[in-house]
């Protein structure tokens, strides 16, 4: 294989996808970010076990109704939060797809040297040298160049290769 070229329009899924695979993996380390989630659940395990042991003590300083109000407040201060994520994702989904609509089609080949992405209002050119990682997607190819993710999605790939030989072809050149 010299060159790939695929011509394609990124889809709001895609892009989803790409911010998902780097929320949950930290490449510089190879691993997944569940730790401060561990962290927190162990903290609230301990906080648990003292509330356990000293339920008298604290039975007569914190009354049932100021219980039920802490839950309540705790409860809605998720679901606000919940909210909030919603409304900022479709923020982000609003601006992404003006976006999208302005730089039109995207042409990217990719090849020995490196890969050049063309649309209607820029080009991007590099050597596979920025390229951190290539990693599947659900539905694509991802090349992790810095803090950003191009896909390459499997639909717009030509039909006589897989997206595993893509995969081995991209990290061949990678490595050369």
């Amino acid at each position: 294989m010299s060159e790939i070229e695929v011509t394609f329009t990124p889809t709001w899924q895609e892009a989803r996808a790409a911010m998902r695979a780097m929320a949950r993996r930290d490449p510089a380390r190879g691993q997944r970010l569940w730790k401060p989630l561990l962290f927190v659940l162990a903290i609230a395990l301990a906080v648990g076990i003292i509330l356990s042991v000293y339920a008298e003590w604290i039975g007569r300083w914190i009354t049932l109704p100021v219980f039920i109000g802490f839950l309540a407040g705790l409860y809605a201060m998720f679901g606000l939060m919940i909210l909030r994520g919603r409304w900022q994702w479709r923020r982000v989904k609003a601006r992404w797809q003006a976006h999208q609509n302005r730089l039109g089609p995207w042409r990217m080949r990719l090849g020995p040297e490196g890969y050049r992405v063309e649309t209607d209002l820029s080009t991007v050119e590099a050597t596979w040298e920025i390229v951190n990682d290539i990693f599947r997607m659900p539905a694509g190819t991802g090349l992790l160049v810095g803090t950003a993710i191009i896909v390459v999605p499997d639909a717009a790939l030509p039909t006589d290769v897989t997206p595993d030989e893509v995969r081995a072809q991209l990290k061949a050149w990678r490595a050369a």
